[in-house]
């Protein structure tokens, strides 16, 4: 079974009408961002019927690693802000753009796709094939996707994005496996449906 990432509302309204306990039976683990601990430990202390999510054993608290990936929306709350950079944290990728120099080893244990290209426009500096052929090989025998972008140059249009006579557009697992199959989605449809006939 999938993991899925809670806002406040969803676990707020579950919890008021009796149905919280129905997450297990849809889903292995629910991420709740610390942003959201907080807003239910407020909705609390201010006499509000809340869960203490944080005491149940299939959710899972999780904090934003990366203050850099919070939206900078300031009609959304901490709690939202949360569920979105956690959300945009599901697929780990290095994008190695403009690409300027050998970089070696790299370490891709728990990258899921590397993203190379080129310095493009006026003044660009030069791209070497050796450069990129190393994080190709590198992403061969991790098994991590490779998507080249670009030589860049000066006219980049000109120098086009082919290396050694093919392009390179792989994406990651995660992101095309996301989505739950059809079939899956009716099995819990089904199965969340018997569950509330049993609560009515």
């Amino acid at each position: 079974m999938p993991e899925v990432i809670s806002n406040t509302s969803p676990l707020q309204y579950l919890h008021q009408t009796g149905c919280l306990g129905f997450l297990p039976s849809l889903y292995s683990e629910v991420i709740v961002p610390v942003g959201v601990v907080r807003e239910l430990t407020v909705g609390r202390d201010l006499g509000t019927d809340l869960p203490i999510v944080e005491k149940l054993p299939w959710v899972r608290v999780r904090g934003v690693s990366n203050e850099r990936l919070l939206p900078l929306a300031a009609d959304l709350g901490q709690g939202e802000r949360e569920v979105l950079a956690l959300a945009a944290a599901a697929v780990r990728f290095l994008s190695i753009e403009p690409l300027l120099e050998d970089l070696g080893q790299i370490d891709l244990r728990g990258i899921d796709w590397v993203i190379v290209g080129g310095e493009s426009g006026p003044g660009a500096r030069p791209m070497e094939r050796s450069w990129v052929v190393s994080i190709r090989r590198q992403c061969r025998r991790a098994k991590v996707p490779f998507f080249f972008k670009q030589w860049g140059g000066v006219r980049k249009s000109v120098t086009g994005r082919e290396l050694d006579g093919r392009t390179y557009d792989e994406f990651p697992r995660i992101a095309e496996g996301a989505q739950p199959s059809r079939a899956e989605r009716q099995e819990r449809l089904l199965r969340a449906e018997a569950l509330l006939r049993e609560v009515a």
